[in-house]
């Protein structure tokens, strides 16, 4: 089973008898997110590209405040203000 580390909401320890995922909280996107939308028969799902950011304890602290207050995961909030910040590129 797989639950928190109390230290880092972020962490996740996996007992060595149970290595299935299990998400902290908030939504992932859903896999047909990244899904290709080419035409052939065996079309493959894309793959989410990964970011990762260096943040001061005190941002990351905000973040987390904000994503409980609108019962979100930090990565939900951050993608969705991502995509809300280049919508209009």
């Amino acid at each position: 089973m797989a639950r928190v580390k109390p230290d880092n909401p972020f962490a996740v320890i996996h007992d060595a008898a149970s290595p299935e995922h299990v998400p902290l909280s908030g939504s992932a996107p859903a896999p047909s997110q990244f899904h290709s939308t080419q035409s052939n028969s065996e079309s493959r799902p894309l793959k989410p590209y990964r970011l990762n950011l260096d943040i001061t304890p005190d941002l990351r602290d905000k973040l987390i405040h904000r994503a409980k207050q609108r019962g979100l995961s930090a990565a939900a909030l951050v993608r969705s203000l991502i995509e809300a910040e280049v919508e209009s590129i």
